[in-house]
């Protein structure tokens, strides 16, 4: 059984929400959290609704269930962050899955360990379950199980309260730190600072514009980058 708490995020995919909450199932949390999107229409709404009570009726362990289910849609952004942030009014740390990531069984053990672990130590902010480093030839873990990332990866992720305080969806720092030049502080080659300057440029100057970003990942790699904080990533 897992002990860190699991929060489940879906909207309208019933067939990749099936996979991912199989794994979930699999670890039984004792308490788990979901959180689902509203519809934009008719047809979305049977969908979302099925989404809604297929995962609900596979919960056949005895867990604490917390539902926070939006009637409007509120898109990736607010619904994914302001989903997140009702996790942790309640919880200090908790397992996060959207409904396209599946993990590896493996993962929730991982993260149980790792969040105890490093629960006292505010430099560590992130605990993910995806290995990105299949094509680079540089990388040597030197048989360790995992490694420390200046970049957070969202795919399968565990944090702590702690560490989502610093979370801010309207990157309302970011004017501040481009000018001091945080990224190219913390940053050791200048071409990928300038990819993430131009990112977070984007992200901040369309941040009330839904149709040109409706992103939340970048806020979060944002608030690593500027925090100096790290992410534990597997080696395989």
């Amino acid at each position: 059984m897992t002990r860190a708490p699991v929060a489940f995020i879906f909207f309208k995919r019933l067939g990749t929400a099936r996979d991912v909450f199989a794994r979930i199932r699999a670890a039984q949390p004792s308490r788990l959290y979901l959180i689902a999107d509203g519809w934009r229409n008719e047809a979305e709404r049977v969908k979302c609704e099925a989404v809604r009570a297929y995962v609900e009726n596979a919960i056949d362990w005895p867990c604490e269930l917390n539902k926070n289910y939006s009637d409007a849609n509120l898109g990736c952004k607010n619904r994914i962050a302001s989903g997140i942030s009702w996790v942790f009014e309640q919880e200090e740390e908790a397992i996060i899955l959207e409904d396209d990531c599946v993990p590896d069984p493996t993962f929730f053990r991982f993260c149980d360990e790792l969040l105890e672990r490093y629960r006292t130590e505010p430099r560590v902010m992130q605990i993910t379950g995806g290995f990105i480093q299949h094509n680079n030839p540089r990388f040597n873990a030197e048989e360790k199980s995992y490694y420390f990332s200046q970049f957070a990866e969202i795919s399968g992720f565990a944090t702590w309260r702690r560490a989502w305080k610093l979370f801010d969806v309207n990157l309302t720092e970011w004017p501040k730190a481009r000018a001091e030049r945080i990224l190219y502080r913390h940053l050791d080659e200048p071409r990928v600072a300038n990819y993430w300057e131009h990112l977070f440029d984007t992200v901040y100057n369309a941040r009330d514009d839904r149709k040109k970003s409706d992103v939340w990942a970048a806020q979060w790699v944002f608030a690593l980058l500027y925090h100096n904080g790290l992410s534990i990533m597997p080696t395989s």
